[in-house]
């Protein structure tokens, strides 16, 4: 049985028998008070001690005693500090019995009780000097018998119940597997403080070695690595350069005819004991590159390999590639790539095939071009350039197109395509595919000659060759309709043109009546409307759409089941930017637009995300005219303004009464990181 002797001493002060003597004290009793402070001794020991052994004191301020002095030889001033509670002294052999004296800064402290002597106890020799775990040590000397364990560095013990031979002048044991170079000492034993000598001269004991420590290179995950060296059997683990703990197998094989490595290059100058054997360990799934060390059952760590991760490298140009589609990359070592990060995705993806000289990738519909990065097991990160293929118009709108009219596009790759710009008008596209799609030019897009830009669906924007001829809508228009307002169960009067062409007006979808006489129109407004209503010219197959502010009540019937309509406040175009810029349309200027708002209402901001350094996107909602503060519900849990990257196009708020308050005083600013508004609506 092996254990540990435990070097802290307890039961201080406490009224011991036999191998513990207390200090003297001002009275005749002896004091069991704790450590008082100052510089004062409570006990000291053992006694009977060994010549050659350890004497302990134990008290206050212990590590102020400058010299020790025993009767028989001269003052002690090697001293062993523990603690500022405990200092050791070794005893010399010509020491004699009497009083010990400790001399401090603040005078003598002699000791009441005389130091005694354990007689003749002594270690003659030990042998052999180098030794390897599980050999057999022979200790030599006088009254060994009366001595109950050995003691190696580190406090690593063997008790008396497993020597191999214990006798007067031989103690002989199996040297343990945790034992370490060092100082060996034979032990009493005793529960308090026990007696203790040191062998003269240190044991050496030999450590596991390798022929040479080998730098691989090219290393795989999953690759086994062989080891051959000696002594390897005293190891308990193999630990990668990341602190990771591996298994391993080590069987003993014949000396392979390499020579062991040199003793400067080994931890310690022993000789081996010409075992030999063979380590293999596989590198296992997140191993990195560096050192990988080998760790014995006595706790040294040793150097056996240094690792060297095989790098995927792209050799052959990459083509452009398509969204939504496979990415295939050709180049060496491809097989230790374990996920692909591509610009445009917050989540790296795994390849659906990896080999040595073939990599293919399913890329998202939101990928873009940029730096892709090919990721190993170890965390390496391989940057390879890539771009996307871009949609490419063959023709569309042939002559002049008139605003609100269809517009089919053809060509290639277009089922990228996610919008048409018109200038800053945006439009959706429709009826989307690979060689054609159809959108609708807004009948806010001017007359006169417009850009046209592809929105792909990634965010990358195609701006096409040549413009877009846009002409006034061949339908009924109205000349002036900036600021269109009505109250609640009036009328709206506007001045219109092309009114002989108009078939149908309609309020937020619904038939409204109307008159017209020369050059005017009178269109009925509900009483149960209020707030920005969508008016809608219709001339045929022409439909011209405006915004109106209806103030009034617009109180109505509780609704039935089913959801209630949903009105738009504002439609458009505009950036926020990153956080440079606010929609401002709704804002102090327009506060009249929020009068037929109330509570519990959902507000609806529909947007395009637009491309950001870092793919990340958010939206707040605050009050105009007032510093653009947040809206005063905005604060709640729920109302959090984190955009999902890449794929989100709207954003919902259920506004609070405060809310509605602070929207009928300041109006509404929409700010936001990397979005394009296109409309507001509340439902």
């Amino acid at each position: 049985m092996k254990t540990r002797i435990l070097s802290v001493i307890f039961l201080v002060g406490l009224l011991l028998s036999g191998g513990l003597c207390m200090t003297s004290c001002d009275n005749d009793e002896i004091s069991t008070n704790q450590y008082v402070g100052g510089i004062s001794l409570n006990v000291f020991g053992p006694s009977p001690v060994l010549r050659g052994g350890e004497l302990r004191f134990l008290g206050s301020g212990m590590n102020r005693v400058t010299a020790v002095v025993i009767p028989g030889c001269a003052e002690i001033t090697d001293i062993q500090i523990i603690s500022d509670t405990e200092i050791r002294i070794t005893v010399p052999q010509d020491a004699q019995p009497g009083q010990v004296i400790l001399k401090t800064p603040d005078g003598d402290i002699t000791t009441k009780t005389e130091l005694t002597y354990l007689e003749p106890v002594s270690i003659e020799s030990f042998s052999p000097a180098s030794v390897r775990p599980g050999d057999e040590l022979t200790i030599t000397g006088e009254y060994l018998n009366l001595m109950h364990a050995v003691v190696f560095t580190d406090e690593v013990t063997v008790l008396e119940e497993n020597f191999i031979e214990h006798t007067r002048q031989t103690i002989r044991l199996i040297v343990p597997k945790e034992a370490r170079s060092g100082r060996i000492a034979v032990s009493d034993t005793a529960s308090v403080m026990p007696n203790i000598m040191y062998a003269e001269g240190e044991l050496t004991v030999a450590l596991p070695s390798v022929p040479e420590v080998v730098t691989k290179t090219d290393a795989k995950v999953g690759e086994e690595i062989e080891i051959v060296g000696q002594d390897l059997d005293q190891i308990k683990e193999i630990r990668m350069s990341n602190g990771e703990t591996i298994g391993f197998e080590c069987v003993e094989i014949e000396n392979p005819g390499v020579q062991p490595a040199e003793a400067a290059s080994r931890a310690d100058e022993a000789l081996a004991s010409g075992k030999w054997f063979r380590l293999t360990f596989v590198i296992p799934e997140h191993a990195s590159n560096g050192d990988v060390v080998m760790v014995t059952y006595s706790g040294v760590e040793i150097t056996i390999l240094v690792l060297q991760l095989a790098l995927p490298e792209v050799t052959a140009e990459v083509s452009p590639f398509k969204p939504g589609t496979d990415l295939t990359l050709l180049g060496t070592n491809l097989d230790a790539v374990v996920k692909v990060s591509l610009p445009g995705v917050d989540e790296a993806v795994e390849p659906s095939k990896a080999s040595a000289d073939t990599l293919v990738v399913t890329t998202p519909a939101t990928a873009t071009g940029g730096n892709l990065y090919l990721l190993t097991a170890g965390n390496d990160s391989i940057a390879v350039p890539v771009v996307t293929v871009k949609p490419a118009v063959g023709s569309f709108g042939e002559g002049p197109v008139q605003a609100g009219a269809e517009v089919t596009f053809t060509g290639t790759d277009l089922d990228l395509v996610a919008a048409v710009m018109f200038g800053s008008a945006r439009a959706e596209a429709r009826d989307v595919q690979e060689g054609s799609l159809k959108v609708t030019v807004p009948t806010s897009v001017s007359a006169g000659n417009m850009d046209v830009t592809l929105e792909m669906v990634n965010g990358e924007t195609v701006k096409c060759e040549r413009q877009l001829t846009v002409s006034e809508p061949e339908g009924c228009t109205i000349v002036n309709a900036e600021s269109l307002s009505a109250i609640a169960g009036g009328t709206l009067v506007v001045a219109v043109k092309n009114v002989d062409l108009l078939t149908k007006v309609t309020l937020n979808g619904n038939d409204v009546i109307y008159a017209v006489e020369g050059d005017k129109l009178t269109v009925n407004i509900p009483a149960n409307v209020s707030g920005p209503v969508t008016l809608n010219l219709i001339s045929g197959e022409v439909e011209v759409y405006y915004s109106v502010n209806v103030e009034g009540s617009g109180e109505t019937p509780e609704p039935g089941p089913g959801p209630s309509a949903e009105e738009t406040l504002w439609k458009g175009s505009v950036s926020t930017g990153v956080w440079a810029n606010g929609m401002q349309d709704l804002a102090w200027g327009s506060v009249e637009v929020w009068d037929g708002v109330k509570a519990g209402q959902v507000l609806t901001v529909y947007f395009n995300q637009e491309p950001v350094e870092d793919s990340y996107w958010q939206i707040s909602l605050g009050q105009a005219g007032n510093s653009w503060n947040d809206l005063p519900g905005w604060g709640n849990a729920a109302n959090g303004g984190n955009l999902e990257a890449g794929t989100q196009t709207s954003f919902s708020y259920t506004l609070t009464a405060e809310d509605v308050v602070a929207l009928q005083e300041y109006g509404l600013v929409v700010k936001g990181r990397g979005i394009l508004i296109t409309k507001v609506t509340v439902k």
